[in-house]
């Protein structure tokens, strides 16, 4: 059957040819059958869906688990990074993530939800790291890895906004793109890429394109070429054309690459 689930949400549902049910996270086992007219309201603020083609209920149950925990996860977070919140309660909410970190899906799920987007101005890192120091070293290690990084998830970030509109069918082609690639995990990839010294920018187009193919997205080539040019040359502060269809030969590393570190 297939199925869609929302972690956010905390349900899934489960279409059986003309049946329709749902599932929750507090009694998975329990079926609710639903009508198909009641998709829009059950979907209303939804935007985290995720659809899996061909499983099972049992299956199902084990999706349902991990996306609720990984919407924890980084609703945990971000009360870690919320500097009006009360001390004693980003404390808890660090060590409650450090519980979650056990299954390394879920690390690897903030990993990637984080460094696609730069730390908002109203984010507070150093009160996080603080109220992470001696509750949880892995917290405590994420969190310091993500300041590092900043430089680089700019570029990255602002490479994607760049990505011009007509390689997309519409805005929602555009929104579902990016959320698989923050699902996937690409733009923590891309962000290692670029600060490591002596990275292939072909391997990354593979990596990234990879990633991307199994979901049948259309133009996901042209879309990785594009997101990759500017951001690579700025590693080696060359310009360079976009769309290139040479890409190797725009962007190979000079003979003496600069510093990896931002």
């Amino acid at each position: 059957m297939n199925v869609a689930i929302s972690g956010q949400a905390g349900f899934a549902l489960l279409f059986e040819g003309a049946k329709l049910y749902s599932i929750h996270r507090d009694n998975p086992s329990e079926r609710i059958a639903r009508h198909r007219g009641s998709l829009r309201l059950l979907l209303n603020g939804v935007d985290d869906l995720e659809v899996f083609e061909g499983i099972d209920a049992s299956q199902a149950e084990g999706e349902l688990s991990l996306a609720s925990a990984r919407a924890d996860a980084l609703h945990l977070v971000l009360i870690l990074l919320d500097p009006t919140l009360p001390d004693d309660l980003r404390r808890e909410a660090a060590i409650e993530v450090d519980a979650l970190f056990a299954d390394e899906r879920i690390a690897a799920y903030l990993e990637g939800v984080l460094w696609s987007h730069p730390l908002p101005a109203d984010g507070d890192l150093s009160g996080a790291k603080l109220a992470a120091e001696g509750a949880s070293p892995r917290v405590l290690g994420l969190l310091m890895d993500f300041e590092r990084d900043q430089p680089w998830i700019e570029i990255v970030w602002n490479a994607w906004r760049d990505i011009p509109d007509d390689l997309f069918a519409n805005r929602q082609e555009r929104d579902r793109t990016r959320a698989l690639a923050v699902r996937r995990g690409l733009f923590p990839r891309f962000v290692r890429a670029l600060r490591t010294t002596g990275s292939s920018p072909e391997a990354l187009l593979l990596d990234l394109v990879g990633r991307l193919e199994a979901e049948r997205l259309p133009r996901c080539r042209e879309v990785c070429e594009d997101w990759l040019a500017q951001p690579w040359a700025k590693r080696w502060g060359r310009a360079t054309r976009r769309r290139s269809p040479r890409l190797a030969s725009e962007v190979a590393e000079p003979n003496e690459p600069k510093s990896s570190e931002p």
